[in-house]
């Protein structure tokens, strides 16, 4: 339904003729009794108000981030989402062997070799990063070294796939942090843990975060 807004009759005399038509060049209609035409406060943007982005109330969460997330220097993306500190839990990663238990996975002798964890394919600007697994581990102690479990933490730049850090998973404690730094902006980060089948190894979440 169009709404009509009826017109309203002016009353002016002679000697407000001429007043008035130059009111009217200058302040519209309201200047000499009428109504002025409806204003979208949408639209209007007050001129000391430098307006960049506009979204409206109608939007998705989804939607007001990506908008977001095209304004600012994100750091940590993954997919089109902006984050910092990037926190994932181990079920929420991807895995080739081992079971989902809680928010983590896990996995004991009898299961294969193999990825328990590895992801989230995350975008890094250039800069310096800390990595943290939190994680736990019991394995016998007469393991030989290539039979412990292991982490590396890879990404692509151009067309070649980079090792940043590898190394062991040490039973004797439950939270491993690394720093890392990238010279040029790095594809598809992932923070993965293999599983040697020979201990008991529970992975409960992961986190990168940007550092100064």
């Amino acid at each position: 339904m169009i709404n009509t807004i009826p017109k309203q009759r002016l009353f002016v005399n002679p000697r407000q003729a001429f007043l008035c038509l130059s009111l009217l060049l200058g302040f519209g209609l309201s200047a000499c009794g009428g109504d002025t035409a409806p204003v979208d406060a949408a639209k209007t943007v007050p001129s000391d108000t430098i307006a960049t982005v506009e979204i409206k109330e109608s939007s998705t969460d989804s939607q007001v981030n990506t908008i977001k997330n095209n304004v600012v220097d994100c750091p940590i993306k993954v997919g089109r989402d902006c984050h910092d500190p990037l926190s994932v839990n181990a079920a929420d990663l991807f895995s080739r062997v081992g079971k989902v238990k809680g928010t983590g996975r896990e996995a004991s002798p009898g299961t294969a070799k193999g990825f328990l964890t590895f992801g989230p394919y995350a975008t890094l600007k250039a800069g310096n990063y800390g990595f943290t697994l939190n994680y736990g581990l019991e394995a016998p102690s007469d393991l030989k070294r290539t039979e412990m479990d292991s982490y590396s933490i890879i990404g692509v730049s151009g067309e070649q796939t980079t090792i940043f850090k590898k190394g062991q998973l040490n039973p004797s404690t439950s939270t491993l942090k690394l720093d890392v730094k990238l010279a040029e902006d790095v594809e598809k980060v992932q923070f993965r843990v293999f599983y040697s089948g020979l201990s008991t190894l529970s992975v409960n979440d992961i986190t990168i975060k940007a550092k100064p």
